[in-house]
């Protein structure tokens, strides 16, 4: 190769170098740089060409120069520098005659400024993670203590002993028991103490949705898959709780055509949506509860055999308020101040109100003495709860009133009776809460559930 060749490729080679060049002879000065040197320092070969390389430390383009070190040395040198304000990479070699001595230094200079980002936002996110760690730690803590149930009796704590075992495995569970019992704060405690417990937790009534919108609440639709469907289509709570839980609360009332799709969901773990033809597959524990005997409904052909015995791998029965009456004082001292703090009132409850509390009947368990007690809470003019103040919050709907009841079953079936009571209960209800949704939230149910009810007994 000639000697004009080998200069043009040497050219070619220096100039398309991805790092930024520079040369200097054996006395510091500049004798080359690059197009990139030029981007990097902002001085082009011509303004920099004859200069000493103290030119740039000068000019605070370089905090110091390797190449005088390897002309003092004779050899190469790789270091980290400040060029132009930010840290780069320098890599010095001496190109050197017969006699070993220097001749010129070529430096070659890589901005590693994103290097040292990336370490920066590497340190950020180890510390953001570890905060993120920390906070997570502490919600699970909180989660649990808000979750926590309150009780004294035996038959509660093995029952809660049995949750927190059966909260650490995946399985479906099914929770049994009287209305109002407390099977909604089951679920949720034993969601607390799963390896789910910092995922979703949704809840959704199979008996408070319409029959018609149950799947699309559950299992969400295709864009376009029925006439008035969002253009985008819908979630449905099952993807919205993957990884999660979900509580499918009166399972007994869940449409039958629906239940081989969530049989479907419990053995496949997927589900197909409205007008889907793909499949959609997904990851949640499912907890199931029903005040139904679900065994009865098998038999009248209204609930599927195979999915009952899907959902009842692992079941839990809570027993009724009636069963564990030592329970009474101390819910009624939690709901005492729960009440206190949503009132911002002070009000006490005394002994022997809380005596006769024990002594009533609660058909409608843990929901009805909650009720019960904002109730004569409310009513009582004084700062603590007298027994007096009893009979005016009962007012014409007590429901714990067993002469009443009985002469109300004298003169009808019990269904009539019940039926009488959960009216009364009803127009009494819209005297404090004057609308449906206040007083459904009150009750613990759906609005839709108390409008339903409204039009059946021609409140509204």
């Amino acid at each position: 190769m000639e000697a004009n060749d080998t200069k043009r490729l040497l050219e070619f080679i220096v100039e398309n170098s991805p790092s930024a060049v520079i040369v200097v002879d054996k006395n510091g000065i500049i004798q080359k740089t690059n197009q990139r040197h030029h981007e990097e320092s902002g001085f082009s070969e011509e303004e920099l060409k004859g200069k000493h390389i103290n030119t740039l430390i000068e000019n605070r383009i370089i905090s110091g120069s390797c190449s005088l070190r390897v002309i003092e040395t004779k050899r190469p040198v790789l270091m980290e520098q400040i060029y132009k304000g930010s840290p780069h990479m320098l890599k010095a070699l001496p190109l050197t005659d017969e006699n070993g001595e220097v001749e010129y230094v070529i430096s070659y200079i890589l901005d590693i400024s994103e290097k040292y980002n990336l370490i920066s936002e590497l340190e950020k996110t180890k510390f953001e993670n570890k905060k993120y760690s920390i906070e997570l730690l502490q919600a699970r803590k909180e989660l649990r203590k808000n979750n926590q149930i309150v009780f004294r009796s035996t038959r509660m704590r093995d029952l809660l002993e049995r949750a927190e075992k059966i909260a650490v495995t995946d399985s479906t569970v099914l929770i049994t028991g009287e209305s109002g019992s407390g099977k909604g704060a089951l679920a949720k405690y034993i969601h607390a103490y799963s390896s789910r417990s910092e995922e979703s937790f949704l809840s959704i009534n199979c008996g408070a949705i319409p029959e018609n919108l149950v799947e699309s609440e559950l299992f969400g639709y295709e864009k376009g898959a029925f006439s008035g469907a969002q253009t985008s289509g819908k979630q449905g709570i099952f993807e919205y709780a993957d990884k999660g839980t979900i509580f499918l609360d009166e399972i007994g009332d869940m449409p039958y055509p629906l239940q081989v799709k969530l049989l479907n969901v419990l053995q496949d773990k997927e589900f197909y949506k409205i007008g889907a033809t793909v499949p959609t597959k997904v990851n949640v524990r499912i907890i199931a509860a029903t005040n139904a005997d679900l065994a009865q409904k098998i038999r009248e052909n209204t609930f599927r055999s195979d999915l009952f015995y899907r959902l009842n791998v692992l079941s839990l029965h809570v027993p009724p308020l009636r069963q564990r009456p030592e329970d009474i004082p101390v819910l009624t001292e939690h709901f005492r101040k729960k009440i206190n703090d949503r009132y911002n009132m002070n009000k006490s409850i005394s002994p022997a109100v809380i005596k006769t509390l024990c002594e009533m009947h609660w058909p409608g368990n843990i929901r009805q003495l909650e009720n019960f007690i904002e109730r004569i809470m409310l009513f009582s003019r004084s700062d603590t709860v007298e027994v007096s103040d009893l009979d005016e919050a009962n007012g014409s709907i007590s429901l714990c009133d067993s002469e009443a009841l009985a002469d109300s079953l004298k003169q009808s079936t019990l269904k009539e009776a019940a039926q009488q009571r959960e009216k009364e209960l009803l127009i009494e209800g819209l005297k404090t809460f004057k609308t449906a949704t206040a007083l459904a939230k009150h009750l613990g149910v759906h609005q839709s559930t108390i409008s339903r009810k409204l039009k059946k007994y021609g409140i509204w």
